[in-house]
Protein backbone atom coordinates (compact mmCIF):
# COMPACT_ATOMS: atom_id res chain seq x y z
CA UNK A 1 0.00 0.00 0.00
CA UNK A 2 1.15 3.47 -0.80
CA UNK A 3 1.53 6.16 1.87
CA UNK A 4 0.10 9.55 0.60
CA UNK A 5 1.19 11.05 3.70
CA UNK A 6 3.07 14.57 2.50
CA UNK A 7 5.09 15.64 6.00
CA UNK A 8 4.76 19.57 5.06
CA UNK A 9 1.16 19.87 4.18
CA UNK A 10 0.14 18.11 7.96
CA UNK A 11 2.78 20.45 9.70
CA UNK A 12 0.96 23.62 7.84
CA UNK A 13 -2.31 22.16 8.87
CA UNK A 14 -1.49 22.59 12.47
CA UNK A 15 0.41 25.42 12.62
CA UNK A 16 -2.36 27.64 10.26
CA UNK A 17 -4.73 26.42 12.80
CA UNK A 18 -2.11 27.59 16.05
CA UNK A 19 -1.84 30.45 14.00
CA UNK A 20 -6.03 30.91 13.71
CA UNK A 21 -6.10 29.98 17.64
CA UNK A 22 -3.53 32.52 18.69
CA UNK A 23 -5.19 35.25 16.31
CA UNK A 24 -8.75 35.07 18.02
CA UNK A 25 -7.66 34.74 21.60
CA UNK A 26 -5.47 38.19 20.82
CA UNK A 27 -8.84 39.54 19.06
CA UNK A 28 -11.03 38.89 22.52
CA UNK A 29 -8.37 39.86 24.66
CA UNK A 30 -8.20 43.43 22.87
CA UNK A 31 -11.78 43.83 22.27
CA UNK A 32 -12.34 47.26 24.01
CA UNK A 33 -14.20 47.67 27.36
CA UNK A 34 -16.41 49.81 28.85
CA UNK A 35 -13.80 51.73 30.17
CA UNK A 36 -11.77 52.39 27.06
CA UNK A 37 -10.46 55.84 25.99
CA UNK A 38 -10.29 56.92 22.47
CA UNK A 39 -7.48 58.67 21.09
CA UNK A 40 -9.24 61.10 19.42
CA UNK A 41 -9.92 62.13 22.97
CA UNK A 42 -6.79 61.79 25.03
CA UNK A 43 -5.57 64.13 21.69
CA UNK A 44 -8.41 66.50 22.97
CA UNK A 45 -7.01 66.93 26.29
CA UNK A 46 -3.74 66.73 25.60
CA UNK A 47 -4.32 69.96 23.73
CA UNK A 48 -5.31 71.64 26.79
CA UNK A 49 -1.66 71.42 27.95
CA UNK A 50 0.96 73.85 27.29
CA UNK A 51 2.69 73.64 24.14
CA UNK A 52 1.46 70.90 23.08
CA UNK A 53 0.88 70.22 19.38
CA UNK A 54 0.17 67.05 17.71
CA UNK A 55 2.50 65.67 15.08
CA UNK A 56 3.63 62.52 13.70
CA UNK A 57 6.18 59.82 14.81
CA UNK A 58 7.17 56.37 13.12
CA UNK A 59 4.09 57.09 10.36
CA UNK A 60 1.34 57.52 13.85
CA UNK A 61 -0.15 60.21 15.00
CA UNK A 62 1.95 61.72 18.00
CA UNK A 63 1.29 64.44 20.71
CA UNK A 64 4.92 66.79 21.47
CA UNK A 65 5.68 69.35 23.94
CA UNK A 66 7.65 71.25 21.90
CA UNK A 67 9.80 69.11 20.00
CA UNK A 68 10.19 66.96 22.21
CA UNK A 69 7.59 63.42 22.03
CA UNK A 70 5.23 62.86 25.14
CA UNK A 71 3.02 59.98 23.34
CA UNK A 72 1.97 58.69 20.13
CA UNK A 73 -0.10 56.19 19.17
CA UNK A 74 1.41 52.80 18.21
CA UNK A 75 0.13 50.75 14.47
CA UNK A 76 -2.21 48.60 16.12
CA UNK A 77 -4.60 51.79 16.76
CA UNK A 78 -5.08 49.96 20.33
CA UNK A 79 -1.54 51.03 22.28
CA UNK A 80 0.14 54.39 23.19
CA UNK A 81 3.24 55.33 23.53
CA UNK A 82 3.79 57.74 26.90
CA UNK A 83 6.88 59.61 28.14
CA UNK A 84 7.50 58.32 31.87
CA UNK A 85 10.12 58.19 33.87
CA UNK A 86 11.87 55.06 35.35
CA UNK A 87 10.34 55.16 38.27
CA UNK A 88 7.00 56.16 36.79
CA UNK A 89 6.99 53.54 34.77
CA UNK A 90 7.93 50.63 37.35
CA UNK A 91 4.93 52.21 39.31
CA UNK A 92 2.45 52.49 37.00
CA UNK A 93 3.39 48.66 35.87
CA UNK A 94 3.19 47.16 39.37
CA UNK A 95 -0.25 48.81 40.19
CA UNK A 96 -1.64 48.25 36.57
CA UNK A 97 -0.34 46.06 34.79
CA UNK A 98 -3.21 45.32 32.53
CA UNK A 99 -3.37 48.98 31.16
CA UNK A 100 0.78 49.90 31.26
CA UNK A 101 3.27 47.28 29.87
CA UNK A 102 6.72 47.25 28.25
CA UNK A 103 8.10 45.28 25.57
CA UNK A 104 11.38 44.19 25.16
CA UNK A 105 12.06 47.15 22.84
CA UNK A 106 10.96 50.11 25.49
CA UNK A 107 13.05 48.74 27.87
CA UNK A 108 16.06 51.19 27.74
CA UNK A 109 13.90 53.95 26.80
CA UNK A 110 11.71 56.32 28.94
CA UNK A 111 8.28 55.09 27.77
CA UNK A 112 5.94 52.92 28.72
CA UNK A 113 3.08 51.24 26.93
CA UNK A 114 -0.76 51.87 27.38
CA UNK A 115 -3.61 49.59 26.18
CA UNK A 116 -6.30 52.77 25.79
CA UNK A 117 -8.98 50.09 25.53
CA UNK A 118 -8.48 49.29 29.26
CA UNK A 119 -7.73 52.90 31.02
CA UNK A 120 -10.84 54.97 31.91
CA UNK A 121 -10.99 58.09 30.97
CA UNK A 122 -10.73 59.21 34.44
CA UNK A 123 -7.02 58.50 34.28
CA UNK A 124 -5.52 60.14 31.46
CA UNK A 125 -5.45 63.13 32.61
CA UNK A 126 -2.83 61.94 35.35
CA UNK A 127 -1.02 60.48 32.74
CA UNK A 128 -0.83 62.90 29.95
CA UNK A 129 0.17 65.39 32.95
CA UNK A 130 2.82 62.82 33.74
CA UNK A 131 4.22 62.27 30.42
CA UNK A 132 4.03 66.65 29.79
CA UNK A 133 6.71 66.94 32.91
CA UNK A 134 8.94 64.18 31.37
CA UNK A 135 8.79 65.37 27.79
CA UNK A 136 8.79 69.61 29.08
CA UNK A 137 12.51 71.09 29.59
CA UNK A 138 13.30 72.42 32.77
CA UNK A 139 12.31 76.17 31.88
CA UNK A 140 8.66 74.84 30.96
CA UNK A 141 8.43 73.02 34.05
CA UNK A 142 9.45 76.28 35.66
CA UNK A 143 6.50 78.12 33.82
CA UNK A 144 4.44 75.63 34.67
CA UNK A 145 4.60 74.29 38.30
CA UNK A 146 0.93 73.36 38.80
CA UNK A 147 1.62 70.51 36.38
CA UNK A 148 3.91 68.68 38.59
CA UNK A 149 3.95 64.81 38.50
Amino acid sequence: MKNNHRPGVSLRLNAQRFTLALCTQRLIDMAPSPRGIAYAELEARASALPHVARGTSYGTPALKVRTTLMARLKEDGLTLVLRASWEDRERLMVLQPKIYFLTDHYRGHLYVLVNLDRMAASDIDGALRMAWWEAASPALRKQHPELTR
